[in-house]
């Protein structure tokens, strides 16, 4: 069985996992902050480089057993070149052996960054090569995720 886990301040990786999950039969889990983060753009970045700068954890709001999930699909933005420390502890707080992670990371431009070999640091998952959907992608992204899947 599969889990599409998100994690989504904008909305666009939020309509990603939506039109993923139209293409999969897969639970889906919205990974949330117990801490909502701002919704003012410049208020999110002060405080997300904060979470980066000191490698914090933010408690979840909260939480999903994955036990009985083979695959994740984990679907994130990227922050300062990598995930969300939110992102960062929902990995650190499950145990993935045995299980696969497709990394799937929205963005304006900047792509994966260092975003999947922090998920390989993170899990001891098998995590898969991977996909990033630019901003003006992600109306139409449906032929992308159809060759992940």
């Amino acid at each position: 069985m599969d889990l599409i886990a998100y994690f989504s301040i904008s909305g666009n990786t939020k309509k990603v996992a939506e039109k993923l999950n139209s293409l999969v039969d897969a639970d889906i889990f919205e990974i949330k902050a117990k801490k909502e983060y701002p919704t003012e753009y410049r208020s999110l970045v002060d405080v997300s480089k904060v979470e980066w700068e000191e490698n914090q954890r933010p408690e979840l709001a909260e939480d999903i057993n994955i036990g009985e999930y083979d695959k994740l699909f984990l679907l994130y933005p990227n922050w300062f070149g990598t995930v969300p420390m939110v992102v960062a502890t929902f990995l650190e707080t499950h145990d993935f052996a045995g299980k696969t992670i497709q990394p799937i990371c929205t963005n304006g431009g900047g792509g994966l960054g260092n975003s999947v070999s922090f998920i390989e640091e993170l899990t001891d998952g098998e995590v898969f090569e991977g996909l990033g959907i630019t901003s003006s992608q992600v109306d139409t992204c449906e032929d992308k995720l159809s060759k992940i899947i």
